[in-house]
């Protein structure tokens, strides 16, 4: 997993105007990959960081469990959500800019479609 992370984050340097360097484990940080459970996650935005179980420092993680999760693709998206990018389906005015086929959406993933409200979206 540890070529996947250094990818994601070199693409994202690479790509645009943020820049992430490795730091000491014990140094400073805010964001943290974790290697947990079943699903790659993130909390969106910086506002729910957790403590480090072995160096206790506060951070956001973003949880990239290698069999589920091993692509650079899935890694620059769950660090995108750290930084508070929500997915585009959920914009409230994707209607103006995209069509979504319901009869080719599975039904397990509809609520998945729900419109954000505009006081969370900040349009560039």
């Amino acid at each position: 997993m540890g070529r996947i992370k250094v990818y994601g984050t070199h693409a994202i340097n690479r790509l645009t105007c943020l820049k992430f360097e490795k730091v000491d484990k014990r140094s400073a940080h805010d964001l943290e990959f974790i290697y947990h459970g079943d699903g790659c996650t993130s909390h969106l935005g910086n506002d729910r960081k957790t403590k480090s179980e072995d160096t206790k420092i506060k951070s956001h993680h973003v949880n990239v469990p290698w069999r589920y999760c091993g692509s650079v693709g899935t890694v620059i998206h769950e660090v995108m959500h750290a930084l508070g990018f929500e997915h585009e389906m959920n914009r409230f005015d994707r209607k103006e800019y995209a069509w979504i086929y319901y009869e080719n959406v599975n039904k397990v993933c509809l609520i998945l479609n729900i419109l954000d409200n505009n006081i969370y979206v900040q349009n560039f």
